[in-house]
């Protein structure tokens, strides 16, 4: 299903720090360098969550393509929430 881009997203209308998906796979992918994993992992789709006001960004295995944990952000600080991230 479409957003009509006539209307804010829910990211916008609450004031999100981190407003769509490009935004989180790129802290995601500095949290994954300073762990010095940005070449062992790739990101499924992150989606947000708003009733959590988070940011759930999966991270694959680049060479399975399982799903091998998340990062999560807070969506309102774009900080990573270090003890819900796996």
């Amino acid at each position: 299903m479409r957003r009509n881009m006539d209307t804010p997203s829910v990211t916008e209308q609450r004031k999100y720090a981190v407003l769509d998906v490009s935004a989180a796979r790129q802290i995601a992918f500095v949290w994954l360098q300073t762990a010095k994993l940005e070449n062992s992992a790739d990101f499924g789709l992150p989606e947000v969550d708003d009733r959590y006001h988070i940011w759930r960004v999966p991270l694959l295995n680049k060479t399975t393509r399982e799903r091998i944990g998340e990062v999560v952000i807070d969506a309102r600080t774009s900080l990573i929430l270090q003890d819900k991230s796996t």
